[in-house]
């Protein structure tokens, strides 16, 4: 039993993670006030469950923890680094993770968004998880100053920015249908509240309501 949960735990931590990438940094940051002797879920209150495990599968990807979840020399020294410094750190943590695509036949400042998702396909993801594993990948070459293809458009911006298109557009749908049922709704009123044609009248009368209700009428479109 435990000879065949071990390769796959390892197996697991293989998996390129998917965590999101200001979450990754953040955490970083948090632990610059004191680096706990254990990283642990413990220290992750703030982030929901299935983000905790996430971040502790990104960490472990990147031995930055050991097995037992002690920090790594790398860690604390990512932890307490800042410009230059950082950047090489980063450089480090992403050739050696990265390594089946930074060793891989592709030429990365040419390939393209195909290219690298079939590599990380490759790598056991899919789905929305191969986006956003593609997209921590992105982030982290970014702040390594790793040079990219062109040919790459960002995830998370590109997913970002058309979501932000598509609440601008639906808030506009929402206005125009508001705006065209306040108007049904005045002629309505006005409608109410403007006399019924009587045949009675004169011919006078009779001429005044048709041209009246003509105006009501081209007001309410």
């Amino acid at each position: 039993m435990e000879a065949s949960v071990a390769p796959a735990m390892e197996q697991k931590r293989n998996v390129p993670p998917y965590v999101a990438h200001k979450t990754l940094i953040n955490f970083l940051e948090g632990l610059r006030r004191a680096t706990p002797s254990r990283i642990d879920k413990s220290i992750m209150q703030s982030l929901s469950g299935a983000v905790q495990g996430q971040l502790m599968a990104a960490l472990h990807f990147f031995a930055l923890i050991d097995v037992g979840g002690r920090p790594s020399d790398v860690l604390i020294a990512l932890v307490h680094s800042e410009g230059p410094d950082r950047q090489r750190l980063f450089q480090g943590i992403v050739n050696r993770s990265y390594g089946f695509i930074f060793n891989s036949s592709v030429d990365l400042e040419r390939v393209t968004r195909k290219e690298v998702e079939e590599i990380f396909a490759a790598q056991g993801v899919k789905g929305e998880t191969l986006r956003k594993s593609i997209g921590l990948f992105l982030a982290l070459a970014t702040d390594a100053r790793i040079r990219m293809s062109p040919h790459i458009p960002s995830g998370p911006g590109t997913r970002a920015g058309t979501i932000r298109r598509r609440r601008a557009s639906t808030k506009q749908r929402i206005n125009d249908s508001q705006e065209v049922v306040q108007s049904l709704q005045w002629s309505q009123v006005l409608l109410a509240k403007f006399p019924s044609f009587d045949p009675s009248w004169s011919d006078n009368v009779k001429t005044r309501w048709f041209d009246s209700f003509e105006e009501l009428m081209k007001r309410a479109n």
